[in-house]
């Protein structure tokens, strides 16, 4: 049992290095969903403005219905 290597334990160093990865990683996710949240906005706004237009907008109905007008 020689052979037998115990595992080797969590410094506060490698805890630190760890932790700092961790933020890094945590800190990308949040710009990535403020961008998402930004653009999610942005399609919002967008389709708030098609709907107003349409709403403002009068239907024209042909009253002909022909081919030729």
């Amino acid at each position: 049992m020689a052979d037998h290597e115990k595992p080797q334990r969590m410094t506060v160093a490698k805890l630190g290095v760890k932790f700092d990865e961790l933020q890094e990683s945590v800190d990308e996710l949040h710009n990535e969903m403020s961008e998402i949240k930004q653009v999610l906005k942005s399609l919002l706004e967008v389709q708030l403005n098609i709907q107003k237009v349409s709403e403002l907008k009068p239907e024209k109905k042909d009253e002909n219905f022909g081919m030729y007008n």
